[in-house]
C-alpha cells in the first residue's frame, strides 16, 4: 500500500511537473508571437517614418532652392548645407523657420550631437528665415525703431507666436484691442514697456491703414 502510495504522489508530482511545463512553453510561444508582432509593427513604423522623412525632404527642396539662390552657392555647397540640415532636423519649412527665427537652432542641435553651422551658412539661413516668414519680417522691422538686437528680435518672435500672433494681422488685432501685454502676462511673459508698445501701436495704425483694416 505504501508503494502505491508513494508512485501515486510520483505521478502526480510527474503530471504537476508536465503541466507546468506545457504552460511554460505556451507562454513562451505566446511570448515569442508577441515579440514578433512588435518587431513586425515597429518594423512598418520605421519604413512609414524614412517615407514621412523623404517625403517632407521633397516638399522642402523648392524653399531650399530660394537659399542657395540667395546665398549663391555651388552645389557642393548646397548639398552640404542641406545634408547638415537634414540631420538637425531642419528639413520642413515650419521647423526651419521656427527653430531659426526662434533661436533655439544652436541648443537643439547640440541636444542631438550635431555640429553647429558655418557662420557664414548661419547668417544665409537667418536672414532667409526672418525675410521669408511675416510675423518675423515684421518684428525684423520693428527692431529697426526699438533697437532689438538679434537674440530680443528671436524672443519677441517666439513668445508671440506662444500667445496665438503667428501672423502681423493677428499681432495687429491684439495691439488694437489693448490685449497684446495681457496675453502676454497670461502666458507668463514679460509684457512690452511703454516705449516698445507705443511703437507697436504706431505699426499697428500704419498696418491697419496699408490693408484697409478698421
Amino acid at each position: 500500500d505504501r508503494t502505491i502510495r508513494h508512485l501515486g504522489t510520483w505521478k502526480q508530482k510527474m503530471k504537476d511537473i508536465l503541466n507546468r511545463k506545457e504552460k511554460e512553453l505556451a507562454a513562451n510561444e505566446r511570448f515569442k508571437e508577441r515579440v514578433t508582432q512588435m518587431e513586425a509593427l515597429i518594423e512598418a513604423a520605421e519604413e512609414r517614418e524614412k517615407l514621412e522623412k523623404e517625403k517632407d525632404l521633397e516638399n522642402f527642396k523648392p524653399l531650399f532652392a530660394q537659399v542657395v539662390a540667395k546665398a549663391g552657392w555651388d552645389e557642393e555647397k548646397a548639398q552640404k548645407v542641406l545634408d547638415h540640415m537634414f540631420r538637425g532636423n531642419l528639413y520642413t519649412e515650419t521647423w526651419y523657420i521656427h527653430e531659426f527665427t526662434e533661436g533655439r537652432v544652436a541648443k537643439n542641435l547640440e541636444k542631438i550631437g550635431v555640429e553647429p553651422f558655418d557662420e557664414d551658412e548661419m547668417q544665409v539661413l537667418m536672414d532667409f528665415a526672418f525675410e521669408h516668414d511675416e510675423l518675423s519680417k515684421t518684428v525684423r522691422y520693428l527692431a529697426g525703431k526699438t533697437g532689438w538686437d538679434l537674440r530680443d528680435q528671436q524672443q519677441v518672435v517666439h513668445k508671440l507666436r506662444r500667445i496665438g500672433c503667428v501672423h502681423p494681422r493677428a499681432l495687429q488685432v491684439n495691439i488694437k484691442t489693448g490685449i497684446l501685454n495681457k496675453q502676454l502676462k497670461k502666458h507668463k511673459f514679460l509684457p512690452f514697456g511703454e516705449k516698445s508698445m507705443e511703437i507697436l501701436e504706431g505699426w499697428a495704425s500704419l498696418y491697419a491703414a496699408s490693408h484697409s483694416l478698421g
